[in-house]
C-alpha cells in the first residue's frame, strides 16, 4: 500500500544526503573560484609581477655604486677648477700688462740698490735725504708687487743682477758722486712716470692699473724733489 513506502523512501533520501555531505570535494589546483579566500594565484603571474632582474649586485651596492658616481664626478669637476685656476696668472697677463710688471719690478730693484749705494757714498745732507725717502719708498712698492703677484699667481721676472751692479757702478763713490747720483735718479723717474701712467691709462688688469694709480704721486713727489735738489748744485 503506498502509506507503507514512505518511511523507507524519506530514509533513503536522508542516507544519500548524508553520503553526499561527507565525501569530500576535489578542486582543480588550476581553477580559481570566485570569492573563495583560500585560492592560489598563478605562480607564473607572480613570478612576473615580483621579480626584479638579477644584475649581480645587492640593492645596497647599486646605491653604493651610484653614491660613489657622483663623489667621483664631483671631485673631477673640482679639479678641473683648480687646474683652470692655476693655470691662469702669468698666462693671461700679457702684451702691456707684462711688460709694465718686468719693467716695474725692474725699477724698483734698481732704486733699491742705488739709493743703498747713496746713503754710503754721498757728500751732501740733501742727497742722503733723497736717498733714504727713496729706498723706503721702493721698497714699499717692491712689497706690494710681491703680494700681488702672489695673490694672482704670476711668476715674478727673475733679479738683473747686471743691471743693479750697473747702476750701484755709476753711483759709486767718487768725483761728484752726488750730481751723477741726482742726474740718472731724475732720468730714471721721467722713464717710471710714463710707464705708470701709461699703465693707470690703458693697462688690462685693473689690479695692475690700480698699483700704477696709487704710485704716481710718489713717483711724481720723487721726480720734483730730485729736480729741487739738482738745481741747487
Amino acid at each position: 500500500m503506498p502509506g507503507r513506502h514512505f518511511p523507507i523512501l524519506v530514509a533513503a533520501a536522508l542516507v544519500t544526503a548524508t553520503a553526499s555531505v561527507a565525501q569530500p570535494q576535489t578542486t582543480d589546483p588550476g581553477t580559481t573560484t570566485p570569492g573563495s579566500a583560500t585560492s592560489t594565484p598563478d605562480a607564473s603571474t607572480t613570478g612576473s609581477a615580483t621579480s626584479t632582474p638579477d644584475t649581480g649586485a645587492t640593492s645596497a651596492e647599486r646605491d653604493q655604486s651610484t653614491t660613489d658616481a657622483a663623489s667621483g664626478a664631483a671631485t673631477s669637476t673640482q679639479t678641473g677648477a683648480t687646474t683652470a685656476t692655476t693655470a691662469t696668472g702669468m698666462g693671461t697677463l700679457q702684451g702691456q700688462d707684462a711688460e709694465f710688471l718686468r719693467r716695474a719690478v725692474e725699477g724698483d730693484r734698481m732704486e733699491i740698490a742705488s739709493a743703498q749705494a747713496a746713503l754710503g757714498n754721498a757728500q751732501r745732507a740733501d742727497t742722503k735725504a733723497a736717498a733714504r725717502m727713496l729706498l723706503q719708498d721702493h721698497q714699499a712698492s717692491s712689497a706690494k708687487l710681491q703680494q700681488l703677484a702672489s695673490r694672482k699667481g704670476w711668476s715674478m721676472p727673475a733679479a738683473v743682477t747686471s743691471a743693479e751692479a750697473d747702476q750701484a757702478r755709476m753711483t759709486s763713490a767718487g768725483e761728484d758722486f752726488d750730481a751723477r747720483f741726482t742726474a740718472e735718479q731724475v732720468r730714471m723717474h721721467r722713464e717710471a712716470i710714463a710707464l705708470f701712467r701709461q699703465q693707470a691709462a690703458s693697462g688690462s688688469d685693473p689690479d695692475l692699473r690700480q698699483f700704477a694709480t696709487d704710485q704716481l704721486p710718489h713717483l711724481e713727489h720723487h721726480l720734483e724733489m730730485l729736480q729741487g735738489a739738482r738745481t741747487q748744485k
